[in-house]
């Protein structure tokens, strides 16, 4: 499971991404791919 968020005040090109416990930020390009 990919949970996908956005953090007020953070790049609007960048979201977080959570999956397995693992959490980072993810540039938007890069879910547009998957």
């Amino acid at each position: 499971v990919l949970i996908i968020y956005r953090l007020p005040g953070l790049d609007p090109d960048f979201v977080m991404a959570e999956k397995g416990g693992n959490r980072g930020r993810v540039p938007l390009s890069y879910l547009e791919i998957i």
